[in-house]
């Protein structure tokens, strides 16, 4: 069965590193915020924690993280204009470590 985080982010490997995005299910949910919070770079998440925090004005939607690792890098365009959020975006990218 399909997570509910799996219907959010799509997930591509590269290397060692994988990169987070929206999927268009993940973009729907988010498409009135005119603002969004990112991770910062060099925390460590397990999945489930909170990972992006996306701001309407009249509501706040936090999105869980859909995986465990590093993230070593965060996409500050997307940060500072939301609504760029596009299926092709990617939010951060991480470094997987075996704890789940």
């Amino acid at each position: 069965m399909e997570s509910q985080r799996e219907r959010e982010f799509w997930l591509r490997i590269s290397g060692k590193r994988v990169i987070v995005g929206l999927t268009e299910e993940g973009i729907r949910k988010v498409a009135d915020a005119n603002w969004l919070r990112l991770p910062k770079m060099g925390v460590n998440l397990k999945a489930g924690d909170d990972f992006v925090i996306f701001d309407s004005g009249r509501k706040k939607i936090s999105l869980s993280s859909p995986l465990t690792g590093q993230v070593v890098e965060i996409n500050w365009e997307l940060a500072q204009n939301p609504e760029l959020a596009v299926e092709e975006s990617w939010l951060a990218i991480f470094i997987p470590t075996d704890e789940q």
